[in-house]
């Protein structure tokens, strides 16, 4: 089973039940589910401190043997981290201002000719197969380093959908 789509993190808060966006979100996300828990999990957030918001909403369900993967807007683009939370480790690759899925084929180095002909849901399920073999060389870190060593969000507009 999986998911693309967006990811509330954290609502706004409401008067006389009208329905405002949420403050914080993940978008886009991609997200397998199997017997346990979430296999794959990939997402864009604007800060890396949204970390601690998405481990908060999805805790449950994350498992040690997923794979996660959290592209941050505010992280230096030459550095690859590893972080570990709740004994689920989080890859935080460079963003390069394209799409999750984009992003994803790059590091696994998937050729999109060949996911073309497949449907979205084949394609979803290439890239967590592609994921659960990943072995990528992160520097592992811990999320408080993360946090001193990131910058400024960025503002989303002119970043492609």
């Amino acid at each position: 089973m999986g998911f693309r789509g967006e990811l509330a993190l954290k609502f706004a808060a409401s008067t006389a039940e009208e329905k405002r966006p949420p403050e914080i979100k993940a978008e886009p996300v991609l997200l397998t589910a199997e017997e346990g828990g979430i296999g794959c999990l990939a997402c864009f957030v604007d800060s890396l401190a949204y970390l601690q918001a998405l481990v908060d909403v999805m805790g449950e369900f994350l498992i040690p043997e997923g794979k996660c993967f959290l592209f941050a807007g505010n992280i230096d683009i030459s550095t690859r981290y590893a972080i570990a939370m709740r004994e689920v480790r989080f890859y935080v690759p460079p963003w390069d201002e394209a799409t999750v899925y984009n992003e994803l084929l790059e590091l696994f180095y998937l050729d999109r000719g060949d996911l073309k002909r497949l449907g979205n849901g084949e394609k979803r399920d290439a890239i967590a197969t592609a994921a659960a073999g990943f072995t990528g060389a992160f520097e592992p870190i811990t999320f408080a380093q993360g946090l001193q060593w990131m910058g400024e969000i960025k503002q989303p507009e002119n970043r492609p959908v």
